[in-house]
């Protein structure tokens, strides 16, 4: 049986991590519509705009994937809009799969600085 990291393993992660700084420790949802989820709230250093993600973490993760939100940004290529207004638009990474948590979370994080460098710049406003 496959035992899958609790919300206090990527709480430490992001703490960790970086670049990021942990605005809120990851935790179940609480939304209906949110069954097994763990959601933290992360802001990334260091941008030349603010940048705020909520992130969705699956209870079987890697096995299905994070979703990284935001208000901070609209319009940027990747950043999708999906109607979702409450919790902001999803960044669609195309991050491999990786074997354990961890090393997804690096992967996941890696695609999230690439996509960092290539896409925030000042000819680009927030919104």
């Amino acid at each position: 049986m496959i035992e899958y990291p609790k919300a206090e393993f990527y709480s430490e992660y992001f703490k960790k991590c970086k670049g990021f700084k942990l605005l809120e420790e990851f935790k179940p949802s609480e939304d209906k519509d949110e069954e097994n989820l763990y959601i933290g709230i992360v802001e990334v250093l260091d941008t030349i705009y603010p940048l705020v993600l909520r992130i969705e973490i699956p209870f079987t993760f890697p096995h299905n994937k994070l979703v990284f939100r935001t208000k901070s940004l609209s319009g940027y290529p990747h950043l999708i809009h999906t109607g979702k207004t409450k919790y902001g638009d999803w960044f669609c990474l195309n991050t491999p799969f990786a074997e354990t948590p961890e090393e997804q979370l690096n992967q996941e994080i890696t695609r999230l600085k690439e996509w960092i460098d290539h896409q925030m710049h000042k000819k680009l406003p927030s919104t």
